[in-house]
């Protein structure tokens, strides 16, 4: 099949902005896991019982850090509001 016989045509510039915005996904997810391994947190949040207070620390280190790394009161509203690792009711 030749290309011209695809129904969907990308520019160049079209297809150049896609692969930088999954380059900058694959990079978020990447530095989310590396936060996550150091924390002990798996994907779902679930920690063993016997490593929560430790996990917590760890999590409360790893969030004043970023708290600090912000320039403005909306980036720290933002970050807190966000927080992917704040602890959320379970909901039957």
């Amino acid at each position: 099949m030749k290309q011209n016989d695809f129904p969907i045509k990308y520019s160049d510039v079209e297809v150049k902005e896609c692969l930088e915005i999954d380059a900058e996904q694959k990079n978020a997810d990447s530095q989310m896991q590396r936060v996550r391994n150091f924390i002990g947190v798996n994907i779902d949040g679930w920690v063993p019982n016997e490593q929560y207070e430790e996990a917590r620390e760890k999590e409360r280190l790893i969030k004043e850090q970023m708290l600090e790394s912000t320039e403005t009161e909306e980036e720290k509203k933002y970050l807190n509001e966000n927080w992917p690792f704040q602890n959320h009711d379970e909901l039957d």
